[in-house]
């Protein structure tokens, strides 16, 4: 579910999952993209002698990746610089984001989302006890939509894709 697999909308494989906690706990190269506290839970998770042995099937089990990328959404540390949408909803009928004011092609008045720098209004949002996903794939963005709820930083090449579910 690297980058490339923006566009994916099935569940990540085991070899998928696997690599997503890698590179977010920063086990492999570079610098970990999860918050410290949950960034030892990772490694507990890649450390389990009996999942490493049973090649990951422990994430065959849609509900527990399913959870496991809740957890990482949640802890998860946006890319320093780059734009994402703030949005918030209930899994039901509301949805809500931080928006300006555009012009219509008719004159008139129209909100529309407002991209924000997702490093640092996570960071203030979490400051403040709130929780906010950071979600940056389809997958997880279905996630959030439909079971999760909530208040969410979306990756602006998401906004298209979310435009279309509500469709």
């Amino acid at each position: 579910m690297k980058n490339k697999n923006r566009g994916v909308e099935r569940p990540p494989s085991r070899l998928e999952m696997v690599e997503l906690i890698e590179s977010l706990a920063g086990t492999e190269c570079g610098a970990a993209r999860i918050l410290p506290i949950a960034r030892d839970v990772l490694v507990e998770i890649l450390d389990d002698e009996k999942d490493r042995a049973n090649n990951w099937s422990c994430f065959d089990n849609r509900e527990l990746t399913d959870t496991v990328l809740r957890f990482i959404c949640a802890y998860r540390i946006p890319v320093e610089g780059s734009a994402y949408f703030n949005l918030e909803t209930d899994c039901v009928s509301y949805l809500d984001f931080y928006s300006k004011s555009n012009l219509s092609k008719s004159g008139g008045a129209v909100r529309v989302p407002r991209a924000v720098n997702g490093f640092k209004l996570a960071e203030r949002l979490r400051a403040q006890g709130s929780e906010v996903f950071i979600v940056e794939n389809v997958y997880e963005l279905r996630l959030w939509i439909s079971i999760w709820g909530g208040s969410a930083l979306i990756a602006t090449a998401l906004m298209k894709v979310l435009d279309e579910m509500l469709d």
